[in-house]
């Protein structure tokens, strides 16, 4: 977080500190009629003492509680800062598993009614796409799995309540430059924004911007597994944007930008191992890097298993959501949840535990499977603690 920044959100935090201390004192002269602030001469304090002698007496056991607690928190709306709701899901892949459960009873067999009213209630919800929509192309040689699904499947994506995806992975040019085109214009038709990806540079390295409350957010999506350097988009050729060391200066360049024309700037990262549950050091000491450039939040994808959480000073990094809706099974998966409070320089995670099989990804449905949960993401993560509500809270630095 650049510090002009940070000033910003300090001086924000301040004014809003000075409005409500003059809403509570506004508050206090509606319950006290003004008569403790009417003494400043005595012409003044002979009214507020006729005054009081025709006025009835309160006694404030006779009041109401309900009464009471109503005046004493009637602050302003201007003084409560609305959060940005975003919602963030992992690996998703339309495969055979989750078309079958789709044929079969629609978006009730994807999705349970517990995640799909947390993306309803989002501002934006947001994934990565592993996959082209295309019936175009050829598949990419010497990869042992290609993926492709028919256009007209997208509007699964906008059932789920899918508003943004990232398209810099591993498999958005299996079946080359053409399925990446064809995927595009679907994504534009359906009205879902993309980013990490496109017919050159420049569109590859567009973010998400979404807008809410006059506050502007971006969500930028890049790879760091590329199955062969020619995925990486070029100045006049079509790809991905690739954040390998070759290309770590445009990557930060780009943070670095979006950090200054934006309130708050998401970073969505294709890394690290398959079905390592441990970041690898180079994640780590990346993350360090984008939060430096700028980054208000690092969320990861690609493992297709869960890694833990950690923060960089005060920017969480979410070093991978795993798989959200892909194949026949996936024992553990989340949503996160982020409340953004950009004047306030403030995030609140929670995590939403589920599990996946065939097709269907469900909420898990009692308190002891979520605390079985808490308890192994906790023991995933570094320096951070889980409330019983999913929270996720930055463990104290000691002395």
């Amino acid at each position: 977080m650049t510090p002009a920044k940070v000033f910003l959100r300090r001086l924000s935090a301040f004014l809003i500190f000075i409005n409500i201390i003059l809403a509570v004192t506004a508050v206090a002269l509606a319950v006290t009629g003004g008569r403790k602030f009417l003494s400043d001469t005595p012409e003044t304090e002979a009214k507020a003492q006729s005054s009081t002698a025709a006025e009835p007496s309160i006694n404030i056991a006779e009041v109401p509680s309900s009464e009471i607690q109503e005046r004493e928190t009637a602050l302003p709306e201007a003084v409560r800062e609305e959060p940005i709701k975003l919602l963030f899901g992992g690996d998703v892949y339309l495969s055979s598993y989750v078309l079958s459960a789709y044929d079969k009873g629609g978006i009730e067999d994807n999705m349970d009614e517990s995640f799909r009213a947390l993306s309803e209630s989002a501002d934006l919800f947001f994934v990565n796409e592993e996959f082209p929509f295309s019936e175009r192309g050829t598949a990419e040689e010497d990869k042992e799995f290609t993926f492709r699904v028919a256009p007209s499947r997208v509007n699964i994506l906008k059932e789920m309540g899918v508003d943004g995806v990232s398209l810099a992975n591993n498999h958005i040019l299996d079946f080359g430059t053409e399925a990446l085109s064809d995927t595009i214009a679907t994504l534009k038709n359906a009205g879902i924004s993309y980013t990490g990806a496109g017919s050159d540079r420049d569109e590859a390295m567009e973010a998400v911007i979404f807008e809410k409350n006059g506050k502007k957010v971006a969500i930028l999506g890049a790879t760091r597994v590329m199955p062969f350097a020619g995925w990486a988009a070029g100045s006049g050729s079509p790809g991905v944007f690739a954040a390998y060391d070759a290309y770590k200066a445009l990557f930060l360049g780009r943070i670095e930008e979006l950090s200054q024309s934006c309130d708050y700037v998401v970073v969505y990262m294709h890394w690290g191992t398959e079905r390592k549950e441990e970041p690898e050091d180079y994640m780590r000491e990346l993350s360090r890097e984008i939060a430096a450039a700028g980054a208000d939040l690092i969320v990861g994808a690609h493992p297709h298993v869960l890694q833990g959480t950690e923060y960089v000073g005060d920017v969480p990094v979410i070093y991978s959501l795993g798989n959200f809706l892909f194949g026949s099974s996936i024992p553990k998966t989340m949503l996160l949840e982020a409340d953004i409070y950009p004047d306030e320089g403030r995030t609140e995670l929670r995590i939403h535990p589920g599990t996946s099989a065939f097709g269907y990804t469900k909420a898990l449905g009692s308190d002891e499977e979520r605390v079985e949960f808490y308890e192994y993401y906790e023991g995933l993560s570094y320096g951070i603690s889980l409330t019983e509500d999913g929270v996720i809270e930055k463990a104290q630095s000691e002395g």
